[in-house]
């Protein structure tokens, strides 16, 4: 913890440096710098966060992996037109595929994908009753992107809990982004500036 506020620090003078000499090319390659680092933080942050659970019904002290309790869910995306509104029930299959014109089955592979005449999706909520694996699917989706085998196309993915965000007073994106971030001093300038990479 020590050493990396003294690296920060250390970060911090040099930028102040070179934005006063009006140096900005080395400016941009030092936040560059600076923002690689924080992405590896993240990930690492990630793996430790998302990796290993502990499960109830496990022996005291076993960390399971994702990997080993995960089930394949049937998830259905309604198209905008047909999305429940606040107070409205929201329904369950089992895991049957609907048929007909009822909401279009998924995979966690597919979550981020545009349905037809849409723009590509960079938020995604996954609602549904408790214990039908919303948050089991979310961990799946982290460590798989930590991993580089699902959603490559993003530098970061955040992982928002709603019942932490029900609690919160009126906030920025960034101010959401950063409660999620591991370290206290995130770019998140860097951060927000490419959003199709959010």
């Amino acid at each position: 913890m020590v050493q990396n506020d003294r690296e920060d620090t250390v970060m911090d003078t040099g930028i102040g440096l070179f934005e006063e000499m009006q140096q900005r090319d080395l400016t941009e390659k030092l936040l560059d710098e600076v923002v690689k680092e924080y992405k590896q933080k993240y990930r690492e942050h990630m793996v430790r966060e998302f990796l290993q659970y502990k499960d109830l019904s496990s022996c005291l002290g076993e960390n399971l992996s994702i990997s080993s309790r995960y089930t394949d869910l049937t998830i259905a995306r309604r198209p905008r037109s047909e999305r429940l509104g606040e107070h409205e029930a929201v329904g369950s299959s089992c895991g049957r595929a609907s048929v007909g014109n009822g909401p279009a089955t998924i995979t966690v592979q597919s979550l981020f994908e545009p349905q037809e005449g849409e723009q590509a999706l960079q938020v995604v909520v996954l609602v549904g009753a408790p214990g039908m694996g919303k948050t089991m699917t979310v961990r799946k989706v982290m460590v798989e992107w930590v991993e580089g085998t699902l959603y490559a196309q993003f530098d970061y993915v955040f992982c928002m809990d709603c019942k932490d965000l029900a609690f919160t007073k009126e906030a920025s994106v960034a101010d959401l982004i950063s409660k999620c971030c591991p370290h206290r001093r995130a770019p998140l300038g860097k951060v927000l500036g490419d959003q199709k990479k959010i």
